[in-house]
């Protein structure tokens, strides 16, 4: 999984970047559709323990929001955001398309997004587990992850304060993650030396 996150040769990075994330939306809007409930449960239900979810509207205002309705809104928010044609241009033009993904803006999107995103692997974890285990989709949810966050490791996409909630299943892959970047740097300096 280390060597499917590396930027191929010939790649900019901005374009492995947006690659990686509608590749990564597809897969959590896939998991999600599975355990999405059609009624929302009441505000305050459906987080994990100590962590509140809020949302802001485009007129600025800010609500509290359950869990469930939070996925909702990022995955809906996320798939508006990626056919934005400002940030994520077709990528026919290159030009165009590697000055968009080397701004800061893109920068603070995709964050912003990723955050976002991992926020809805959170709830998913935590409240919707047991019932993808259930349909045997535990394999599949958990590999997804891992994908996401070795991505996330390796362009530096999200902060550790952000991975904390769901530390117990982030620390063991960041140390996988770790482990084979290590092995990586060390195979590519005895490939130097010979």
């Amino acid at each position: 999984m280390y060597d499917t996150c590396k930027l191929p040769r010939g790649e900019t990075c901005g374009a492995w970047v947006v690659v990686n994330l509608v590749d990564f939306l597809t897969d959590i809007s896939s998991i999600y559709s599975v355990v999405r409930p059609s009624v929302l449960p009441p505000l305050g239900t459906g987080f994990p323990a100590g962590v509140e979810y809020k949302w802001s509207s485009s007129t600025g205002s800010i609500r509290r929001v359950s869990g469930v309705e939070y996925c909702n809104l990022v995955l809906s928010w996320a798939s508006s955001t990626l056919n934005d044609e400002s940030m994520f241009p077709n990528d026919d033009d290159e030009e165009l398309c590697n000055s968009i993904w080397n701004s800061k803006a893109f920068a603070k999107v995709v964050g912003q997004v990723f955050k976002r995103v991992f926020r809805v692997w959170a709830i998913i974890y935590t409240t919707f587990f047991d019932t993808l285990k259930t349909v045997g989709l535990t394999k599949s949810l958990n590999s997804c992850f891992k994908h996401f966050i070795y991505f996330s490791l390796e362009f530096q996409l999200l902060q550790d304060s952000e991975m904390a909630v769901l530390d117990v299943l982030v620390r063991p892959i960041k140390e996988q993650y770790t482990k084979a970047d290590f092995e990586h740097k060390r195979k590519s300096e005895k490939g130097k030396r010979y």
